[in-house]
């Protein structure tokens, strides 16, 4: 049976090899986070990139977002319902929360338009 290379007439080039260096680059390590990143956004929950500040403790104020299923659950829920009203009482982490969604939601989502609402100006700057 014929190659492609006989039925062309001319030598195919060969991709260059792949080193495993480069495979494991800090570069190539972005890239492939950024791929997850993209499609889930509670992939840099649970790789702890998210912070948050907790005003009641002055000692140790900035923490990673926490990665509660309960909060997981709300993320995916909001990834996948076009309107979705989420009951909070405070200390629960929601707010933190969909600030974080709605910034992935910038970064990831080219041409998404953004709103934060607040019933006080005070609220909405702290935001």
């Amino acid at each position: 049976m014929d190659t492609l290379e006989d039925i062309l007439g001319q030598e195919i080039p060969r991709p260059p090899a792949v080193l495993a260096e480069e495979i494991n680059s800090p570069a190539a390590k972005i890239a492939r986070n950024m791929e997850i990143y993209y499609s889930n956004p509670w992939a840099l929950v649970e790789d702890k990139c998210i912070y948050t500040l907790e005003e009641t403790n002055l000692l140790d104020p900035v923490k990673p977002l926490p990665n509660h299923s309960w909060l997981k659950e709300i993320a995916a829920q909001w990834q996948s319902e076009p309107l979705l009203a989420v009951f909070k009482s405070r200390r629960m982490i929601i707010t933190w929360t969909m600030v974080f969604l709605h910034l992935w939601l910038a970064m990831f989502r080219e041409g998404a338009a953004i709103f934060f609402v607040s019933d006080k100006e005070e609220k909405s700057d702290e935001l």
